[in-house]
This record gives structure tokens, sequence and C-alpha cells, in this order.
């Protein structure tokens, strides 16, 4: 079977799946505790399944004829408070598409300086910005999820 074929057809959602307390949403040095940057988690998966590791530990790690997936996407800068509603919200713009729609997520402020991932249909809702600008979500990125919306 070749790379990626086992995957093929399936929502990412469906084949990991992280809790929302495990997930980075600040860099490791904004989070205090004392760790860097290379002792964030790791996770390798291999013939024997999946183990956790520190980032540390990547080069004892491979082996000759390992594959290496490095994921270099850049998150934008950008995210920006408004209003959903009466609801404070804060907008990530992620993608910018060729038709100059933007991807973006809209998650909801908790008060301690987090935000959470705001669930729900928001097609054609309507977020105020500063400044008097709106965005309009149009719909989600993917059909079958409430996470990402073009805009």
């Amino acid at each position: 079977m070749r790379a990626g074929e086992a995957l093929r057809g399936m929502n990412p959602r469906d084949v990991l799946r992280v809790p929302e307390e495990l997930s980075a949403r600040v860099p490791v040095e904004a989070r205090g505790g004392g760790l860097d940057r290379d002792g964030v988690r790791l996770l390798v998966s291999g013939r024997d399944g999946v183990s956790h590791h520190a980032f540390r530990d990547l080069p004892e790690l491979l082996r000759a004829g390992d594959v290496l997936v490095v994921n270099t996407s850049r998150t934008l800068p950008a995210a920006v408070d408004g209003r959903l509603g009466a609801e404070p919200v804060v907008v990530h713009f992620s993608t910018r598409a060729d038709d100059g729609r933007w991807s973006v997520e809209v998650r909801r402020p908790d008060g301690r300086g987090t935000t959470w991932r705001r669930t729900g249909d928001l097609t054609w809702a309507v977020v105020a910005l500063p400044g008097g600008l709106r965005l309009v979500l149009e719909g989600p990125v993917d059909p079958a999820g409430d996470r990402l919306w073009w805009a």
C-alpha cells in the first residue's frame, strides 16, 4: 500500500482527535512552566503502534529509511476581536483562497487569555470587526465540519 492510501477518503478529524486541554494554542515559551521548545510533545507512529515522546528525542528515534513528516505551514499572526451578535469572539485568519475569500476560525474567549473552539452552524452569520468592518461567514470549508469557515 502506498503512503496515504490507508487514509484516503477519511476525514482527518476522525483520524486524530486532540483533547482541547492537550491542544497547543500558544507557543511553548508563552505557556510558562519552564518548558523549552525541544521539550514539547512528539507523537511517533511506527510498526509497533503509536508512542509519545518529547521533541528532543527525535535524533534517537530516527532510523535509515524512516519517513519524517514536517508541517511547515505558517499560522498567520492574525487574531482579531469581534462580536457575533452580543457574543464576543476572536477570529483567526488562516488561508486566503484564490477567489479572495479567507479561511477563518471563530473562537470564544474565556476571559483568562485562552480561546475555545466556537461550534455550531454559522452559515451566513456576520461578525462585527473593529473599525465598522463586517465578516460574513459563507459556509464551512469542510461541508462536514464547523471549525473553519469561508469568509
